[in-house]
């Protein structure tokens, strides 16, 4: 089954993956401050798209590999001498279906924004944990930080950088 595999893969694989790229990142930009995220959990137990099916076992496993993803993250993140935000918490009463939900569900004609963070994810999901791991500080509400984000889809990083203003 497809979530066995992914788990097979976050346990066999996805470390030495992160290291590369992790030790790429570092000597391409030796004396940034690099930020690794996890992902938030998805899931708050309920479906409630027309275009998805999902089980309640279904999403807990998903949530519950969020989890696996994100302690492969930090640790790879620690063994490579990186900061990392985890991004969990901020998103508690925000996932998919929530009420306020901060993260898209499933986009018929913008697939790659499925199951990604909207702008509000962005803005109180991502960026407060993100300033945090990058000990960031407004100075008169005037600061900005710059910090790369992906792009198009999950394995797209072409899109740039983003000004966050502090």
């Amino acid at each position: 089954n497809a979530l066995a595999a992914a788990e097979a893969k976050i346990a066999n694989e996805l470390p030495a993956k992160l290291d590369s790229v992790f030790a790429a990142v570092k000597a391409k930009a030796p004396a940034a401050r690099i930020v690794a995220t996890n992902y938030p959990r998805l899931f708050n137990g309920k479906d409630c798209s027309l275009l998805t099916s999902f089980t309640s076992a279904e999403m807990t496993r998903l949530n519950a590999d969020a989890d696996k993803l994100s302690t492969a993250i930090s640790a790879a993140a620690s063994r490579a001498g990186i900061r990392f935000a985890d991004v969990r918490t901020p998103f508690v009463k925000h996932a998919v279906c929530d009420s306020s939900a901060w993260i898209r569900n499933v986009q018929l004609f913008s697939q790659h924004e499925s199951f990604h963070p909207n702008a509000t994810g962005q803005q109180s999901g991502y960026r407060p944990p993100v300033s945090t791991a990058l000990n960031a500080t407004s100075v008169s509400g005037n600061s900005q930080l710059s910090f790369t984000t992906g792009g198009q889809t999950s394995s797209d990083t072409s899109r740039g950088r983003v000004k966050v203003n502090g």
